[in-house]
């Protein structure tokens, strides 16, 4: 018997221009970690905040593509405030941010699955890496002065 159910079509009407609270929020972050978004369209699509890259080809895709695939999730808006996506540390030039470098086969192990490494770090945004590689952006967590560990769950270790 065949199927004759339609599927429901994912459309754009979700996908909002930043109000001008959270352009302003996003744009303290950007400032302190050296984020240039002057090449992208940035929405919101719930509470999450994307970038579009400029081109001609973006406006007439928007039509018929669902925005997330097209562009970037670079963070969430909730309650006032801006959090990162751990990904950008990874996809884009943070020249402000510091860089931690993970110091050895051990603490990258503990990265990836999950935990919280850095010993007394100071309070900031950092860009980790690894044997020349940025993994993410994490900000230390001023209850223990640790990296509040954001890597993605579906890509750590078990």
């Amino acid at each position: 018997e065949k199927d004759t159910r339609t599927r429901s079509i994912k459309t754009n009407e979700e996908l909002i221009p930043l109000t001008k609270d959270h352009e302003r929020l996003l744009s303290k972050f950007s400032e302190t970690v050296g984020l240039d978004l002057s090449e992208h369209h940035l929405y919101e699509f719930k509470r999450d905040i994307l970038a579009i890259q400029k081109n001609s080809a973006a406006k007439a895709l928007l039509q018929q593509l669902f925005p997330i695939r097209l562009g970037q999730r670079i963070g969430r808006i909730e309650d006032g405030v801006f959090t990162p996506d751990n990904r950008i540390g990874r996809d884009f030039d943070l020249r402000e941010a510091s860089a931690y470098e993970i110091a050895d086969e051990k603490e990258l192990d503990d990265y990836l699955r999950g935990k919280e490494i850095g010993k007394e770090m100071k309070e900031g945004y950092y860009v980790l890496r690894y044997d020349n590689l940025n993994l993410g952006i994490e900000s230390v967590n001023p209850k223990n002065d640790q990296f509040t560990n954001t890597f993605p769950r579906e890509w750590q270790r078990k």
